[in-house]
C-alpha cells in the first residue's frame, strides 16, 4: 500500500510525464490487438469449410510463360476430373461483383450474384434455411440469402417470386429466376460472398456447356482431392491432360488508338475462321491488377501499423526525454552556471538515445534484410535491395528521435539555472 501512494503521488506530481506514458500504452495495447485480431482473421479465413486443406482452385498461365503474373480458369476441368485419380469434387461456378436485376416494376444493380452447381454445394457447405438445395439443378431456379430476403421480403415467403436477371457480368436477359428457397448468409471468413445462387441450367445452360470445349473461360473452378492426396501429382496430370487437348488461345498486342475498332476487327475474323463459337478474352492490365490486389492490402496494412508503431515510439521517447531531463535538473544547472550553452546541454541529453537507436538499428537490418528477401521471391521480376536503403531509412530514424528530444528537453536546457540550484 504505500508503495501504491508512492506511486499515485509521483503520478499526480508529473502530469505530464504520465499523459505521454498512458498515451503510449494505450496507442501501444490499441495496435497489438488491431494487428492480433486481423493475424487471427487471416488465418481462420475459409477454415470453416470441411476438409478445406484438400480444396485447390485450378489456375492455368499461357504457355511459355513459366512466371505470368498472371492466371486464367480452366474450361476443361469436369472432363480432366473423370480421367485424373485422386480428385473427389470438381466444381465450376461464376460470379458477378455488379449484376441487374428486376422484381416486379423495381430495377436495381446487385452484386454477388453466383451461378454454380450441385458440386459446389457440397463442396463449400451451403446450408439451406428454407427449401431443397436440389432444386438449383433445374433450369431458372435461384436461392437468395437471408440477408436478401430480409431486405426485400421482410417477413413475406419469397418461395414461388420471381428475380428477372437483366444482365450479369458477360450475358445479358437470362429470363425469369424462381425463387425456390432461402441460403445461409455466406461467413465473413470466406473469400467468395454470394447473395443469390442461381442455376447454371435454363439461361446459363448453352454457356455452360461450351466450355469443356475451352481453355479460356470466365468461371471459377475448384478441386476437391482425396485425403493424402499430392497436389503437385495432379497438377502434373492436369497439365498432361491440358497439352494433349485439342483446344488453343492466343494473344495479341493492341497499338494505342481506337480500341473499339480493334476489337471488331477481332472479333469478325474470328467469326470468320471458327464460326458458331464464342469469342472469349481478358485485357492483361486488368489480369495484373486483380493479381496485386493482395500486395496493395498489404501495403495499406503495413503503412497503417508502420505509423502506429512511430507514433507509439514518438511518445515513449518523448515521455524517456522529459523523464530524463528533470533526473538531471541539478546537473544541467551546474553545467550552465560554469559556461555550458543550450546546445551544448541538447548534444549532452540526446548522446543516450543516439547509442540505443544504433543499438537497436545494428540487429534489425539483418532480420529485415531476410525478411524482404523471402517476400521478394514471390515474384518473377523484383526489385534489387540496396545498401542506401537500409542507410536512408536509418537517417530518418536518427533525424525523428533527435528531433523528438531536443523538443522535450530543450525547456530543461533553456530553464534558468537559479531556479534549478534554488533548493539545491
Amino acid at each position: 500500500m504505500p508503495q501504491l501512494k508512492i506511486l499515485f503521488r509521483r503520478l499526480g506530481r508529473d502530469r505530464l510525464m504520465t499523459l505521454f506514458t498512458v498515451c503510449g500504452l494505450v496507442a501501444g495495447i490499441s495496435a497489438f490487438l488491431l494487428l492480433f485480431i486481423h493475424v487471427m482473421n487471416e488465418r481462420q479465413f475459409d477454415r470453416h469449410i470441411r476438409e478445406y486443406e484438400n480444396i485447390y482452385r485450378v489456375l492455368s498461365t499461357p504457355a511459355g510463360i513459366d512466371q505470368a503474373p498472371w492466371a486464367r480458369s480452366l474450361g476443361l476441368v469436369h472432363s480432366a476430373a473423370a480421367n485424373i485419380p485422386g480428385i473427389e469434387l470438381a466444381t465450376q461456378f461464376t460470379h458477378c461483383d455488379g449484376g441487374r436485376i428486376r422484381m416486379g416494376e423495381r430495377s436495381m444493380v446487385q452484386d454477388n450474384i453466383m451461378s454454380v452447381d450441385e458440386a459446389f454445394i457440397q463442396m463449400f457447405g451451403v446450408e439451406s434455411r428454407l427449401g431443397n438445395l436440389r432444386d438449383l439443378e433445374k433450369p431458372n431456379t435461384v436461392f437468395i440469402s437471408e440477408d436478401f430476403a430480409k431486405k426485400y421480403f421482410g417477413d413475406q415467403d419469397p418461395v414461388g417470386q420471381l428475380i428477372h436477371i437483366e444482365a450479369l457480368q458477360y450475358v445479358r436477359d437470362l429470363g425469369a429466376y424462381e425463387i425456390r428457397g432461402i441460403v445461409r448468409n455466406t461467413d465473413s471468413r470466406t473469400h467468395f460472398r454470394y447473395a443469390l445462387l442461381i442455376s447454371q441450367k435454363g439461361g446459363l445452360q448453352e454457356r455452360f456447356e461450351q466450355l469443356a470445349n475451352r481453355k479460356v473461360q470466365w468461371t471459377y473452378n475448384y478441386y476437391r482431392l482425396s485425403e493424402g492426396m499430392d497436389p503437385a501429382v495432379v497438377t502434373e496430370r492436369l497439365k498432361a491432360f491440358y497439352d494433349e487437348s485439342s483446344l488453343k488461345s492466343t494473344h495479341i498486342r493492341l497499338k494505342p488508338g481506337n480500341l473499339h475498332d480493334a476489337m471488331e476487327t477481332i472479333r469478325n475474323t474470328w467469326e470468320a475462321h471458327y464460326p458458331g463459337q464464342e469469342l472469349s478474352y481478358f485485357f492483361m492490365d486488368e489480369q495484373i491488377a486483380g493479381q496485386y490486389a493482395s500486395e496493395i492490402l498489404l501495403r495499406k496494412v503495413l503503412l497503417a501499423f508502420s505509423l502506429a508503431g512511430i507514433i507509439i515510439c514518438l511518445l515513449g521517447m518523448s515521455a524517456m526525454a522529459l523523464f530524463i531531463a528533470r533526473q538531471r535538473t541539478r546537473e544541467i544547472g551546474i553545467r550552465k552556471v560554469n559556461g555550458a550553452g543550450i546546445t551544448w546541454i541538447l548534444v549532452l541529453l540526446s548522446k543516450d538515445f543516439i547509442k540505443w537507436i544504433l543499438l537497436a538499428f545494428v540487429p534489425a537490418i539483418p532480420l529485415i534484410y531476410y525478411a524482404i528477401s523471402r517476400w521478394l521471391e514471390n515474384f518473377a521480376f523484383r526489385t534489387a535491395l540496396s545498401w542506401w536503403i537500409f542507410v536512408l531509412a536509418g537517417i530518418i530514424i536518427l533525424v525523428i528521435t533527435l528531433f523528438t528530444v531536443c523538443l522535450r528537453s530543450y525547456r530543461s536546457a533553456a530553464r534558468n539555472p537559479v531556479e534549478a540550484l534554488r533548493y539545491e
